[in-house]
């Protein structure tokens, strides 16, 4: 992550991804750095004089999020996901409805985008054995998740499949629903990668220093 210092140019073609000066100059313009440059060739020394949001470069730097992208919301989720208690283990239609209390509206859709950045990058992997299950119904037009337990989970889906040949697939999933008490649902849960706690360390000391500088 860039700071407010002298880079060399060579340090800045190695964080920037990119040769040439007026690629350089294009990238820290277009990231919103204020900055100046002196020397020629490789003795060229850039001085960052200040960087708008912190957390919009270090995402853009490190986790590769493309810079059009909405860096509020991004940041608002990961601060939620790692500092807020129990916001991981939640359905992702009630991360979209904390986020959007914030005022930022976010699909459930674009919420699991977001959070498969972290994984691509190691920082988190989600369980393939470990999960949370829920029963979802619908009241008004709202989703409601009410928390089961795994047994009635399984206990659901073996009527299900005792069912379905013999009284048809809506029959079969009529008697489960009633059975769980919903429809069927089940979210992994998921781990920091202890390689990586240096990593989400950074990553959240820079989310808490773009709240700082709101």
């Amino acid at each position: 992550m860039l700071e407010v210092r002298d880079y060399s140019i060579g340090e800045l073609r190695e964080i920037l991804g990119t040769k040439e000066k007026q690629g350089i100059d294009r990238k820290l313009k277009g990231y919103g750095f204020e900055f100046c440059s002196t020397g020629r060739g490789e003795r060229r020394i850039y001085s960052i004089k200040s960087i708008p949001d912190p957390f919009r470069i270090y995402a853009i730097t490190k986790l590769g999020v493309p810079p059009q992208a909405d860096f509020t919301i991004i940041r608002n989720l990961y601060f939620y996901f790692f500092c807020v208690e129990g916001f991981a283990e939640m359905p992702y239609v009630e991360m979209e409805a904390i986020l959007e209390a914030d005022g930022k509206k976010i699909s459930s859709k674009t919420i699991s985008k977001w959070l498969k950045y972290l994984e691509a990058l190691e920082y988190v992997s989600f369980s393939r054995s470990d999960f949370i299950y829920y029963a979802i119904t619908k009241e008004n037009g709202i989703k409601c998740y009410k928390e089961i337990s795994r047994e009635l989970y399984l206990e659901g889906w073996h009527i299900y499949f005792d069912c379905k040949d013999e009284e048809g697939t809506n029959c079969a999933y009529v008697k489960m629903t009633h059975h769980i008490g919903g429809h069927p649902y089940k979210k992994a849960l998921f781990t920091e990668n202890l390689f990586h706690l240096n990593d989400i360390e950074e990553l959240i000391e820079t989310i808490n220093d773009s709240f700082l500088d709101e």
